[in-house]
C-alpha cells in the first residue's frame, strides 16, 4: 500500500503557484545549472533512528521540468515501502513525519561520503561508520586524503572506490 501511495503522489501536478515558485527558486540559481534535489525529514537524526538513505535524492537533475518531477518524487520517497517500514519498525508515528525538499547548486566533488558517529547496523556509539566513494583524484589530493586518514588512525584504501570504513574509538 505505501509504494502505491507514493507512486500515486510523485505522478500528481503540483498546484501551479507552487510550481512557479520552485521554477524562480531554480532559475535564481543561475543558468544552464545542474542541482542536487534532496529530502530532509522531521524525524532523520533522532537517538534510537537514523534515517540517512532512506528518503531519495536526486542529483545533476537540469530543467524546469525536471527539477519539478524530481521535487515531486523526493516528497513521495516519504512513503515507500523502505521509508514507512523503517519508522514503523522504529515505533515512529508516521502522521508526525513531514519533509522538506532542498534544491541547492550540484557539486562534482572528486570525492563524497557519509559519516555516521554511530555505527547503523549495530548502533554501538563508540564506533564510527564512514561509507565513502571516489572519482579519479588528482595526485595531489589523493596524497592529501592518505596523510589525513593516516593522522585519524582510519584505514583507507584508495584503489577501491566503494568501500565502508570503521573504527573503535577508545
Amino acid at each position: 500500500m505505501p509504494l502505491k501511495f507514493a507512486l500515486e503522489l510523485s505522478r500528481r501536478p503540483l498546484e501551479s503557484q507552487l510550481a512557479s515558485a520552485i521554477i524562480h527558486a531554480y532559475q535564481a540559481l543561475g543558468d544552464n545549472l545542474s542541482v542536487a534535489v534532496r529530502s530532509s525529514a522531521t524525524a532523520e537524526d533522532l537517538a534510537s533512528a537514523s534515517f540517512a538513505g532512506k528518503q531519495d535524492t536526486f542529483l545533476d537533475i537540469f530543467g524546469d521540468d525536471a527539477v519539478l518531477d524530481a521535487v515531486r518524487r523526493c516528497w513521495a520517497s516519504l512513503w515507500t515501502d523502505r521509508a514507512v517500514i523503517y519508522r514503523a519498525t522504529a515505533s515512529i508515528d508516521q502522521r508526525e513525519v513531514r519533509l522538506a525538499v532542498v534544491v541547492q547548486k550540484m557539486v562534482h566533488a572528486v570525492a563524497a561520503g557519509v559519516l555516521f558517529t554511530a555505527n547503523p547496523l549495530t548502533g554501538r556509539r563508540r564506533q564510527s561508520v564512514s561509507d565513502n566513494i571516489t572519482t579519479a583524484m588528482p595526485r595531489d589530493l589523493k596524497g592529501l586524503m592518505e596523510w589525513v586518514t593516516a593522522a585519524m588512525g582510519l584505514f583507507l584504501n584508495l584503489n577501491n572506490p566503494t568501500r565502508e570504513m570503521t573504527t573503535e574509538v577508545a
